[in-house]
């Protein structure tokens, strides 16, 4: 978002006597052509006594003519001017086919037009032989652009920047015989480069402002320390087609909205920014320059100042003595998901959910990981989840620690590192075994070996000891085993890539046998592996790990654990790194308290940025979106008995309610994909009749829990079926309980409600907020459980309720009902969920009327199954957006607002002169889609029609994409490139000429505040 600044420049000139000044000609005003917009300027001289006249020079330039009628002993000259850093992309051009691969010659008209940029200086013999290098070296046909951006890069290379407080620029030879020079050398360096390459050039003068980052730069330079500006100089090149463009050969890179041209000419003399003689005297010259940031919309890299900060903690701090006060014993946990920072385009990080590539990048995280959380924990290789369609299971990479801070695992040196291959064999891991056979005084132990067929033979390929802990009065662990009756002692592994311990026929053993789990060894890509059986108790599970650990130090041999992990146990902490489809899923520990939430969200974050994972991606246009994976969050206990929502059933009741109530919950912090056929859809959003079997269940909840405690299944069994999907899947949920209390599956009953519809913040403070507002609101209910009516919505969900305006004073409503129960939020605080929801493309004024276009919502409609040759699909159609267009100012009786000449159904908003209304078109022709005969109805040209006079007073233009025809054949690397996308697609200007004539249409009747230019009516 645009960062609006302001900057200060004061250049003195102290006589030591009174003077005479000549005319002077003053250039420090930002350029007509100047990107960057100029908010307010000021232009101040003393002595106060002088007329001012200005003007533009031969070359466009803003020149203030100043004369002085009296003598003075000084003269000040103040700039201050406002400006908004408005993200530009320097590449942002078109290049004419004709000069598009260098070299090119100007059309005969356009060189005459050109002469003075293409004049040469007196040749010198070091720039002679510089030029005829590049020259040399440049590739063959190497593109214009290209060799733009490597004569900068060059220039750069070759000459050291320094401070060169002497007037006037180098020549070009001497720059390069000292191997150094101030900005201007190095532009005038380039400028006499580029016109020898046939290339015209001027040079240009002006200020340069650079503004710390918020976030380093993981690779290239760091940028600047602190907010920084000062007078500077760099070239422009002129290109048919793309015009001048901006080179700074001190950076080497091209100019940006940082660089406000104040002289652009053909010698660098005539862009002097003071000019002019005074009679001879001795004077003192010195001058300041400051830039100050008067304002900074909320943006992803920075959502909020200390200040708010510091009130966020604060209050996070109050509402974790009220749960403490209330005995509450919450616990919260998540899933974020992360993609790879430098390769958006690989499958694995948007369909596929398995890559090496996305292994090792996992593995590497989850060691930073266990670096920060737990050093004495045990790092483990389990298996994850398995779909159907998928040849493999999933892998699952974990660490678990102590809770009582004892190391689990006391040296990391004896982990294998699996991200590189090792050298042991299979007989390093028989050797192993044997250690840890003794180790575990096992009585009567029987290993055996495990073969496995390939094309030519059978070959040994590990060992399978049968073991299992004994059940004994004293609980001290003991060991046993069995003969596993195989022929000729050989047993023959399940075909497959998996672990050894998940490939054993375990279905062919009698059911009697005494011991049917087993662990095994086995060498794999040079790594000892060992696969831990499924242990009940986790005592025994910590006394195996400390003999594997000993074995290990004995035989000097680093293992790979891998297997079932620890058994679920308070006493043992747990942190998983698994692969969805498009990303790496990290499933943290659950933290009891604000402070530890905030350490877990923070760390992780920079750790995974540390490791090349994003928080964020883009699309082609530059929308943002989360990382497609999602950031459940869950809430529970320490352990089952503590659990809150079965301790207290009726705040699992609240929170259904209050979500059902204010829909601002279930959209400002979703995803792209929303709605009945979404991952995660609201339980209003499915069948028709589910708020009133919903509404049913809640009077029985109710009456249970007037007759005393409610049992755990109680509450499985009045919900699970209404918290589901449309196909009834019981995961897909915006509140999922199937590890709530469901008898399903082994872990359906950890006390935990898993909120779904969690879109991935791109910030970790973001993050903390919102887990702050799940904590207030448990606080809020715990005091006071809420009974409203559920609400039928009816069309109105997928209508108003899409709008940002709609979902912010919904906002509202939730912050004032928390701050009712002591728990006050600042509204402030979630602007950068609406920024990164709902982004701003633009606004016009016009007449006193304000206009301004958001982003808004439009649910993915999932269409019917397709045969293909793989199979049946389903096509998610996203073809058609939704846009919110807001009216300040505005006259219903007197003001119209069209849309492609269609009037928008304006609607109040309770304020006086504020009305919204929402766009929804058809953006794109997918090949598969719905009403498929209607054609893209992009580019909208909104206009602001006078009723009386039947004129557009003003307009403005969205386009869907580039509207110069551009096509991006990659995403955005970073916020900055996408929100240039975004704004290039927005034009303030483009209203319809002459007379209009308005048509009112009758309301749409499922879309009252929408007009869908779709619809006939």
């Amino acid at each position: 978002m645009p960062i609006r600044v302001a900057l200060a420049h004061r250049t003195r000139y102290r006589y030591d006597r009174e003077v005479a000044l000549s005319p002077h000609e003053i250039r420090l005003r930002p350029a007509p052509h100047c990107r960057t917009p100029i908010l307010a300027y000021s232009l101040s001289i003393e002595p106060a006594e002088h007329f001012i006249n200005w003007q533009q020079d031969p070359y466009g330039n803003f020149v203030a003519r100043v004369v002085f009628p009296q003598k003075t002993d000084r003269l000040e000259v103040t700039v201050d001017l406002h400006a908004e850093l408005t993200v530009v992309d320097p590449f942002d051009f078109f290049v004419e086919p004709d000069a598009q691969a260098f070299p090119f010659a100007y059309a005969p008209a356009l060189a005459k037009e050109l002469a003075p940029f293409l004049e040469t200086a007196n040749d010198g013999d070091r720039l002679q032989a510089w030029v005829k290098r590049f020259r040399d070296e440049a590739p063959r046909g190497i593109s214009t652009v290209d060799l733009l951006v490597r004569a900068n890069q060059r220039v750069k290379d070759d000459v050291g920047y320094v401070v060169r407080m002497e007037p006037g620029v180098q020549a070009p030879d001497d720059t390069l015989a000292l191997q150094r020079g101030s900005c201007r050398d190095s532009a005038w360096l380039l400028v006499q480069v580029l016109r020898r390459l046939g290339i015209a050039a001027r040079f240009a003068s002006g200020y340069l402002i650079q503004l710390a980052p918020d976030v380093k730069p993981l690779v290239g330079p760091p940028g600047v320390e602190r907010d920084f500006t000062d007078l500077h100089a760099w070239a422009e090149a002129y290109v048919p087609g793309a015009g001048w463009i901006g080179l700074d050969p001190t950076s080497g890179l091209l100019a940006g909205e940082g660089h406000l041209p104040l002289a652009c000419t053909a010698s660098p003399g005539s862009a002097a920014p003071i000019t002019g003689l005074a009679d001879v005297a001795d004077v003192q010259f010195d001058f300041t320059m400051s830039v100050a940031r008067l304002d900074e919309a909320p943006r992803v890299t920075r959502p909020y100042s200390d200040a708010q900060w510091q009130a966020i903690d604060a209050l996070g701090e109050r509402v974790d003595a009220a749960l403490a006060a209330q005995d509450v014993r919450l616990t919260q946990g998540g899933e974020p998901t992360f993609v790879a920072i430098d390769d958006p385009d690989a499958p694995e990080w948007n369909i596929t959910a398995l890559s090496p590539a996305k292994r090792e990048r996992a593995e590497t995280l989850l060691r930073k990981l266990k670096t920060r959380f737990a050093p004495g924990g045990l790092l483990h290789h389990g298996q994850g989840k398995w779909y159907p369609g998928e040849p493999l299971p999933r892998w699952a990479l974990g660490v678990h620690w102590r809770a009582d801070g004892v190391p689990l695992w006391h040296d990391a040196t004896r982990l294998a590192d699996t991200r590189t291959h090792g050298v042991n064999s299979l007989d390093d891991a028989r050797q192993v075994l044997d250690v840890l056979v003794e180790r575990l005084a096992v009585a009567n132990p029987h290993v055996i070996g495990a073969y496995e067929r390939d094309e030519k033979r059978e070959a040994l390929i590990g060992f399978v000891l049968p073991l299992a802990a004994m059940q004994t009065e004293d609980e001290a662990t003991r060991w046993q085993s069995s003969a596993w009756p195989f022929p000729d002692g050989r047993l023959q592994a399940v075909a497959g890539d998996s672990p050894l311990g998940f490939r054993l026929p375990l279905a062919s053993l009698p059911e009697a046998l005494p011991v049917k789990t087993a662990l095994t060894v086995e060498a794999r890509a040079g790594h000892v592996a060992i696969f831990v059986p499924p242990i009940e108790r986790v005592g025994d599970y910590i006394a195996l790990v400390a003999a594997i650990e000993a074995s290990a130090a004995q035989t000097r041999i680093a293992l790979v654990i891998e297997g079932y992990p620890p058994p679920r146990d308070p006493r043992l902490r747990a942190l998983l790194v698994t692969p969805d489809p498009g990303v790496i899923e990290v499933n943290v520990q659950p933290a009891s308290s604000w402070p530890e939430l905030v350490e877990i969200t923070r760390t992780l974050y920079d750790e995974a940025r540390l490791t090349g994972l994003a928080t964020e991606k883009f699309m082609l246009d530059g929308r943002h979106a989360g990382t497609g994976g999602g950031n459940h969050v869950t809430l529970g206990g320490a352990t089952l008995d503590d659990s809150p929502l079965l301790r207290r059933p009726d705040l699992l009741q609240s929170l259904i309610t209050y979500w059902q109530n204010h829909p601002a919950l279930s959209y400002l912090f979703s995803g792209n994909f929303i709605g009945p056929t979404s991952q995660a859809p609201r339980v209003d959003e499915a069948r028709d009749d589910r708020l009133y079997e919903l509404a049913i269940a809640f009077q029985q909840l109710a009456r249970l829990q007037a007759a005393g405690p409610v049992e755990p299944d109680d509450v499985d069994s009045l919900l699970r079926h209404l918290l589901t999907d449309l196909t009834g899947n019981t995961h897909r949920a915006e509140f999922s309980i199937d590890k709530l209390h469901s008898r399903d599956t082994p872990t359906g009953r950890l006390g935990l409600l898993e909120f779904r519809a969690f879109e991935m913040p791109p910030h970790a403070r973001m993050a903390a907020v919102q887990m702050l507002l799940l904590r207030a609101l448990v606080a809020r209910f715990w005091r006071e459980p809420y009974r409203a009516p559920l609400v039928p919505w009816g069309t109105a969900l997928h209508d108003r309720w899409l709008l940002p305006h709609f979902v912010i004073a919904d906002l509202r409503d939730v912050i004032g009902d928390l701050a009712r129960h002591d728990f006050a939020f600042a509204s402030d605080w979630f602007d950068p969920f609406v920024e990164f929801r709902f982004p701003h493309f633009g606004s016009v004024t016009y007449a006193g009327i304000t206009l301004e276009l958001r982003q808004a919502i439009e649910p993915w409609h999932v269409l019917g199954e397709e045969i293909h040759r793989a199979g049946t699909s389903r096509y998610v159609d996203s073809s058609v957006e939704r846009l919110q267009m807001k009216a300040t100012g505005f006259v219903a009786e007197r003001h119209a607002v069209t849309c492609n000449g269609r009037a928008l159904p304006m609607t109040p908003t309770g304020v006086p002169g504020e009305f919204v209304a929402g766009v929804r078109f058809k953006a794109w022709n997918p090949p598969s889609s719905l009403h498929r005969s209607i054609g893209v109805q992009a580019p909208l040209r909104f206009d602001l029609v006078d009723r009386w006079s039947q004129r557009s007073l003003g307009g403005c233009t969205y386009h869907v994409a580039h509207p110069g025809g551009r096509n991006y054949d990659a995403f955005p690397v970073n916020a900055s490139e996408a929100e240039s996308r975004r704004r290039s697609r927005f034009w303030p200007h483009g209203h319809a000429p002459g007379p209009v004539t308005l048509h009112d249409e009758p309301p749409n009747p499922a879309l009252p505040t929408t007009l869908d230019l779709r619809w006939v009516p």
